[in-house]
């Protein structure tokens, strides 16, 4: 039994399934996959993460997130801003080798918040702004209006859900194609035991990319979206140093 992450299934009030792998964050690391890959076909455990350009230049696939790991950013390098601007999203989830941190309003890696250090790693994504209920508001103002026609209506969802306090680090997806970004928030403050209007606390979450990026890999898990849609490779994961 792996002792550096647990898998979990957790069903919400609405009867929906996740699937869901804890870790600390220490356990976690950020990694270019290079040509896109499928987790499943790889050594690894963890989860997809960034949104990313679906065509190619040169064979490689612009990384539309910040993403950091140990103080190197871990983009394509289709251009200067690839993996180092949030372009879908503002919100910044990360680890300087002691605290685990969420921050909004980040465009760039030029932001003190994104750490340059060995040991740290930095994710981008789009915030969810938990038990805020001017949440919508605050969600939309992060995207652009074809972005968030993209992102409306049912596919499969993941994002990541944290705790500051305990640095714990939940990697946490809904294959169903019906999972709205509504549906994957509720998720995750239900299984945070938190409720609209009142104090998110030490709790924070992103949303990440998904439909047929969604993937989840860890001891007990294998998790791509249903049919009929077909799980395609990506180029960046959010990885476990340690599988065990």
């Amino acid at each position: 039994m792996a002792t550096n992450h647990t898998c979990i299934s957790f069903t919400d009030s609405a009867g929906r399934d996740f699937k869901i792998i804890k870790t600390k964050a220490s356990n976690i690391k950020l990694v270019n996959l290079g040509t896109p890959q499928k987790i499943r076909d790889t050594s690894y455990y963890g989860m997809n993460a960034s949104f990313f350009n679906t065509t190619p230049v040169n064979g490689k696939y612009k990384i539309l997130n910040i993403a950091y790991q140990d103080g190197v950013n871990v983009g394509s390098g289709v251009d200067s801003e690839d993996g180092r601007r949030n372009s879908v999203g503002t919100a910044l989830i990360y680890w300087n080798g002691t605290s685990l941190l969420y921050a909004d309003n980040v465009v760039f890696d030029s932001s003190s918040y994104v750490p340059k250090t060995s040991g740290s790693w930095a994710q981008g994504g789009i915030g969810l702004f938990l038990c805020n209920t001017l949440w919508e508001t605050f969600y939309k103002d992060q995207l652009t209006s074809q972005q968030i026609s993209d992102l409306d209506g049912g596919s499969a969802r993941t994002g990541v859900l944290i705790n500051t306090n305990t640095k714990d680090v939940y990697l946490i997806m809904s294959r169903i194609l019906t999972t709205t970004v509504f549906d994957l928030r509720r998720a995750m403050m239900e299984y945070a035991g938190l409720s609209e209007g009142g104090s998110s606390g030490y709790w924070k979450g992103i949303l990440l990319d998904g439909g047929r990026s969604a993937q989840l890999r860890g001891e007990t898990i294998d998790y791509t979206v249903l049919s009929p849609l077909v799980a395609r490779g990506v180029p960046q994961i959010i990885a476990l140093k340690n599988n065990n």
